[in-house]
C-alpha cells in the first residue's frame, strides 16, 4: 500500500445532523416522541424499534420534510435575531451558526447548541407560544456554546496561538485596516 496517496473527506449534510440529534431525542424523551406522534409528524412506533434502539428504522421515519416540521414546532419557522431586519429560517440559522469558516459542520456543535438551548429554556421558566424553545434561549445558548468552543479551540487544539487569539479579543468584524 500507498495509503499516503489516498484521502477521504467526511462531510455532514445539514439534514443528517438534525436527523442524528432527533433520533437521540426521540429515543430518550418519551414526552417529545409522544408529542410528535400526537401532532401527526411521526406515526406510532413499533415498541420493538424503541426497545432495540434502532437508529436505522427511526432514520427512515425522519424524512427531510418531517425534520423541517419538527424544527418548526420546536423553534418556530423563522427568527429575527436582532428583533429587526430580515427573518431567517431557523433551520438555516442553526446550520449557519454551527458551520466553521470552511462551511464544515460537526455533530458535537449541533448537539451542544440544541442541548444548551433546552437548558436555557427550562431555566427561563417562560411559556413560549407556538414553539417549544424560544429564540432567546437559542441565542443565549449560541453565546455560551461559542464561548466554550473558542476556549477549547484556544487551549486544547491550538495553545501555541494564544497570543494571536488575544490580539483579536474585543475587536469587531469586519476589521478596519490599521495603518
Amino acid at each position: 500500500g500507498h495509503l499516503k496517496d489516498y484521502s477521504i473527506n467526511i462531510e455532514w449534510e445539514g439534514m443528517d445532523l438534525f436527523r442524528m440529534v432527533l433520533k437521540k431525542a426521540i429515543l430518550r424523551c418519551v414526552d417529545f416522541r409522544d408529542f410528535l406522534i400526537e401532532n401527526k409528524i411521526l406515526f406510532a412506533f413499533d415498541e420493538d424499534i424503541l426497545k432495540e434502539g434502532s437508529y436505522e428504522n427511526i432514520s427512515k421515519m425522519l424524512t427531510d420534510e418531517s425534520i423541517k416540521e419538527i424544527i418548526k414546532i420546536t423553534f418556530g419557522e423563522k427568527m429575527t435575531p436582532s428583533g429587526r431586519g430580515k427573518a431567517a429560517y431557523v433551520i438555516n440559522w442553526i446550520l449557519n451558526r454551527i458551520s466553521d469558516a470552511n462551511k464544515d459542520r460537526y455533530p458535537r456543535d449541533i448537539v451542544d447548541l440544541l442541548n444548551e438551548s433546552l437548558i436555557k429554556e427550562k431555566e427561563s421558566g417562560n411559556e413560549v407560544e407556538n414553539k417549544i424553545i424560544s429564540h432567546r434561549s437559542l441565542l443565549d445558548a449560541l453565546t455560551d456554546v461559542s464561548s466554550r468552543r473558542l476556549h477549547e479551540f484556544e487551549n486544547d487544539e491550538y495553545p501555541s496561538y494564544k497570543n494571536i487569539f488575544e490580539g483579536f479579543r474585543g475587536k469587531k468584524t469586519p476589521f478596519e485596516k490599521e495603518l
